[in-house]
């Protein structure tokens, strides 16, 4: 029964604050955003939207999903203003299937999707799951242990690979990503999937594309409205704390040998 208004990205997959905002209407409920987009690595103005939104429509709620900006992309709840803060652990090393939720101080009572459990205070029903929150706990723990330090290499190692890669002929960088962890890039009439394949036979993991479109063409590329073949050809690559240089080495070589001696099918 509620009326849903998206909002498009640009080229470079960029979203702005003055677009979501103007996208805002006196009934307007809830605005959700992503921090960082998990294909592109664009880092979106979640703090403006939040600032904004107060002069805009005051009672509107925002969300946004932080699981790839958690210890990736620093921020406090309280200097971004969103009421809904969203992150997971297994993105920082931690068990999957545990994650949190912040709930700001204006959201009353919120309502559990399952209810129940009057032990969690009626938000949740069932038992927690003790042994994922203390490993989610753990792995925060770790990471937050020079993360600066963490974040710096990181961002090394993404401009490393920016250089490596663009050297490769028919290689491109897509869209403008800023975060220091994801890359995305395309090599125009290779398909994706068949690089995918080639370097996870030699123990390079690269996706084409996230998770949570497994089997289905990405929206985030289709949003773009790349050529077809650059569109078929993006893959994502993924930096940690522990990724090396030599890694990004091994990678480039790979991609390289691979544009040489596979014939594009596109």
């Amino acid at each position: 029964g509620w009326e849903v208004t998206t909002i498009l990205p640009d080229q470079n997959g960029d979203i702005s604050a003055e677009s979501v905002l103007a996208a805002v209407r006196p009934d307007t409920a809830l605005v959700s955003v992503m921090m960082v987009n998990n294909e592109l690595g664009s880092i979106y103005p979640i703090a403006d939207i939040a600032k904004g939104l107060k002069a805009v429509n005051e009672k509107t709620l925002l969300h946004t999903d932080a699981v790839q900006g958690f210890l990736k992309v620093p921020f406090s709840a309280k200097a971004l203003g969103a009421d809904f803060i969203a992150i997971s652990g297994h993105k920082v090393g931690a068990p999957k299937g545990i994650g949190a939720l912040y709930i700001g101080p204006r959201v009353r009572n919120p309502r559990p999707l399952l209810p129940g459990g009057g032990q969690e205070m009626g938000l949740r029903s069932g038992t927690e799951a003790t042994a994922q929150i203390a490993g989610f706990a753990k792995a925060v723990e770790l990471r937050w242990d020079h993360l600066e330090d963490k974040l710096h290499h990181m961002a090394e190692v993404k401009a490393y690979a920016v250089e490596k890669l663009t050297a490769i002929p028919d290689l491109q960088i897509i869209g403008s990503g800023k975060a220091p962890h994801v890359l995305s890039v395309s090599m125009a009439g290779w398909p994706s999937q068949n690089v995918v394949n080639d370097l996870g036979s030699q123990g390079i993991c690269v996706s084409a594309g996230s998770a949570c479109h497994h089997g289905k063409s990405s929206q985030v590329v289709s949003a773009l409205g790349l050529p077809k073949r650059v569109a078929a050809g993006v893959i994502r690559l993924s930096f940690g704390p522990e990724t090396t240089f030599a890694e990004i080495d091994a990678c480039a070589e790979a991609l390289r040998n691979h544009h040489d001696h596979r014939m594009p099918m596109l």
